[in-house]
């Protein structure tokens, strides 16, 4: 996983047996039950909540809020927001305070590597959103962040004052933190009901 004399191409190993490049990545390394099985184990907010919640079941949230903002969907708007945070499936969960960090260490490194990977997922999806999507599943994130923040005991000292202004989308229930394996077979599922053969 990590640079050597011997292997000087840093490569993340896949639970399917793929090698994934974090500098170049490929569509071909690229699967949807690596994803599924990254986010469904990966902590959201570092794990730093009072439940156990991934970002696997964030993403379900994010696709969940995003469905209904649009009378008709496309799919490729729902698998968009359903893989908005696909690329912390090979990197981790890294919150924000760590990001700005290691920005200031290494000035667009790790944006560079974020975007690589989210260029390549979207590639290997074949997802073309345009720009009003785009702005949809961002609000869909912060909504999503305002449930997590009320229902997960985050942000008790409201570090998050953009959220004041975010309210809570109708008909989204309480959060109830799931099992790993449950949330990775619900992201499956997801993800082939949305996409179907397109996959």
């Amino acid at each position: 996983m990590y640079a050597t004399p011997s292997m000087p191409t840093p490569y993340v190993p896949t639970f399917t047996g793929l090698r994934l490049n974090c500098f170049d990545p490929q569509t071909e390394q690229i699967h949807l039950i690596d994803i599924a099985r990254g986010l469904s184990r990966t902590p959201r907010f570092a794990g730093q909540c009072k439940a156990d919640y991934s970002v696997g079941q964030h993403a379900l949230l994010v696709e969940q809020i995003a469905f209904r903002s649009l009378p008709a969907p496309r799919p490729e708007f729902l698998m968009g927001a359903l893989l908005r945070c696909a690329h912390q499936a090979y990197m981790g969960g890294m919150v924000g305070p760590v990001k700005a960090a290691v920005d200031q260490l290494a000035p667009g490194a790790l944006g560079q590597v974020i975007a690589k990977l989210s260029c390549a997922i979207e590639r290997r999806f074949r997802l073309h959103l345009d720009m009003a999507e785009v702005v949809l599943i961002n609000v869909a994130e912060r909504e999503a962040l305002r449930c997590e923040r009320d229902d997960l005991g985050v942000d008790p000292d409201g570090c998050w004052p953009e959220l004041h202004r975010t309210l809570r989308p109708m008909g989204i229930k309480r959060i109830e933190p799931l099992p790993a394996d449950e949330v990775f077979q619900r992201f499956v599922n997801r993800a082939m009901a949305i996409m179907g053969d397109a996959l």
